[in-house]
């Protein structure tokens, strides 16, 4: 089982979010700023990813695009807002990263995950209204 430092892991997931702008930049010509405009281009950028992705066989792709967007969603948030990544091992074959903010968690990566993987109905964007919402915050 891995194991990873909470430093570690926020380090990973800031720089898994400027491969998130890296990527939508070279794969779409979509800029993400890290503004909450860019989280609605971000839903447009997986939209784009999941169009080219067959079959659910190309696995590693699906996860790194699914934690590159998640990443970049949940880094919008801890900028604005604060909150800090928390690797959960509690299910030992589904290792999983969320956002924690007080005693709230959010799966930033796993809607990433669901709107690639052909659910357009899911929305980054909505996804972190909600957890604002439920969080008692504001947009910026």
């Amino acid at each position: 089982m891995m194991t990873i430092s909470g430093q570690e892991l926020a380090d990973l997931m800031q720089a898994s979010a400027q491969d998130a702008v890296v990527f939508a930049r070279n794969e779409f010509d979509i800029e993400l700023d890290g503004s909450d405009v860019s989280v609605a281009l971000a839903d447009e950028a997986l939209s784009k990813a999941s169009a080219r992705i067959k079959s659910a066989s190309e696995e590693q792709t699906i996860f790194t695009i699914s934690t590159i967007f998640g990443a970049y969603v949940g880094e919008v948030f801890r900028r604005q807002h604060g909150g800090e990544w928390i690797y959960d091992t509690s299910i030992a074959d589904a290792p999983a990263v969320y956002l924690q903010f007080n005693e709230l968690t959010f799966a930033f990566t796993g809607v990433a995950y669901q709107r690639l993987m052909h659910e357009p109905h899911v929305s980054l964007a909505k996804y972190l209204e909600a957890a604002r919402k439920q969080a008692g915050l504001a947009a910026h």
